[in-house]
C-alpha cells in the first residue's frame, strides 16, 4: 500500500438519521480502514436521537470526519449534501446503520487502479437482526464489464446491484446527477445513470460490507403501496432508459411480476384514494408490456393478467379470500 499523502481522495458520504444504537459501529468501520487517505462526510438529517453527539464526538477523534447538522429532508437530500461537499477523487457511501471490513476501500481503490476501471464492486454480507445466521455469496472471482455488459446486468440486479453502497465511484461520473428526492428506492433511480457514464466496471465477487436487516428501516420495513408503487416505477424508468439506449434486449419480465405481486397485496387492503392511485399508476406501467406474450411472463402471470383487467372485482374477491385462508408475510 502506497503512503496516504500519494494516494487520491476518498469520499465516504454516510447520511444519519435515528441511528444511535448502530452509528459507532459504522463511523469506527470506516476510521479503522487501511485505506488512510479519507474524507468522511457525516450528514446528520435531523436526529431526534444521540446520533448527532455521536456525529460531533467522531468528528473531535478524527479531523478526516466532517459533520453536517440539517433539518430533516430524506436520505436523498443527505446524500445530495454530501456530493456537493465532498472533495475526493472517488466517492462511496456507506449507510449508517451497516459497517464494512477494514480493508473495503483499499480492495476497490486495488481494483480500479489495477483494472484501469471507473467503478468497483464487491458484495455484501446480510446482516440479520432478529438473529437469523449472516448470509452472504463468494466466489474469491474479478469480474470485468464493458459498458453494455454492465447496464444489462444492473437490471437484472442480480451480480452487479443497484445499491450504491459497496462500491467506489470515480467522482466525475456524479457531475450534474443526484439522489430524486422523496423516493424510497433512490438508488434504482440514479445507479444506471451512473452506470451509464462508466467504460469498465471491475466487481470482486467477496463480500465487504456488511448489510443490516432490521426491521424499520427505510426498505425492509412492513408493506406499504406507496412504497410498491415507487420501486414499479424506477424499474420501469431504468427498462425504458435502457431500451432507448439500445442497451437491453432482454423482456421486461420483472415489471409484470412485480406489478402483478403490488396489486395483489394492495388490493386486499381497505379502499382508498391512496390505495386506488398505486392501482391505478401500476395498470397503466403494465398496460406498456402488453406485448408480452404467455411464453414471455409464464401461463399463471397471464391468467392473472387477464382476470386483473377484465374481470378486476372477481379478481379482488379471490385474493381476498386466498388471503384470509392461506396467509402470507406480506412484503414490499
Amino acid at each position: 500500500m502506497e503512503k496516504s499523502g500519494t494516494l487520491p481522495l476518498i469520499s465516504i458520504i454516510v447520511p444519519v438519521y435515528n441511528v444511535e444504537a448502530y452509528l459507532h459501529q459504522c463511523l469506527q468501520s470506516i476510521l479503522d480502514q487501511t485505506y488512510t487517505n479519507l474524507e468522511i462526510i457525516v450528514v446528520d438529517d435531523g436526529s431526534t436521537d444521540y446520533s448527532p453527539a455521536i456525529c460531533d464526538h467522531f468528528a473531535a477523534l478524527d479531523a478526516r470526519v466532517k459533520v453536517i447538522h440539517k433539518k430533516n429532508g430524506g436520505q436523498s437530500a443527505a446524500r445530495n449534501i454530501g456530493l456537493d461537499t465532498a472533495s475526493g477523487e472517488y466517492i462511496g457511501f456507506v449507510d449508517s446503520d451497516d459497517w464494512i471490513d477494514n480493508d473495503m476501500y483499499e480492495t476497490l481503490y486495488n481494483l480500479i487502479s489495477q483494472y484501469g476501471a471507473d467503478i468497483s464492486a464487491c458484495t455484501h454480507y446480510l446482516e440479520y437482526e432478529d438473529g437469523r445466521p449472516t448470509v452472504y455469496r463468494s466466489k474469491e472471482e474479478i469480474m470485468t464489464f464493458n459498458h453494455a455488459d454492465v447496464m444489462k446486468t444492473l437490471f437484472e440486479d442480480k451480480i452487479i446491484k443497484n445499491y450504491v453502497v459497496e462500491k467506489l465511484y470515480k467522482r466525475d461520473l456524479f457531475t450534474g446527477l443526484y439522489f430524486p428526492i422523496g423516493q424510497v428506492f433512490e438508488d434504482i433511480s440514479l445507479s444506471y445513470k451512473i452506470f451509464d457514464r462508466s467504460n469498465k466496471t471491475v466487481l470482486k465477487y467477496k463480500p465487504k460490507y456488511h448489510y443490516r436487516i432490521r426491521w424499520g428501516s427505510t426498505t425492509n420495513s412492513s408493506f406499504s403501496p406507496l412504497k410498491g408503487i415507487q420501486y414499479v416505477q424506477a424499474i420501469h424508468e431504468q427498462y425504458q432508459f435502457m431500451k432507448k439506449r439500445q442497451l437491453i434486449n432482454d423482456k421486461p419480465v420483472m415489471i409484470i411480476k412485480k406489478s402483478i405481486h403490488l396489486i395483489n397485496h394492495t388490493i386486499i387492503l381497505p379502499s382508498s384514494t391512496l390505495n386506488n392511485e398505486v392501482i391505478d399508476k401500476t395498470l397503466e406501467i403494465m398496460h406498456q408490456y402488453d406485448y408480452l406474450k404467455p411464453q414471455d411472463i409464464g401461463v399463471s402471470r397471464t391468467i392473472k393478467r387477464y382476470f386483473i383487467y377484465h374481470h378486476f372485482r372477481i379478481y379482488k374477491i379471490g385474493m381476498t379470500l386466498y388471503r384470509k385462508l392461506i396467509p402470507k408475510k406480506r412484503k414490499v
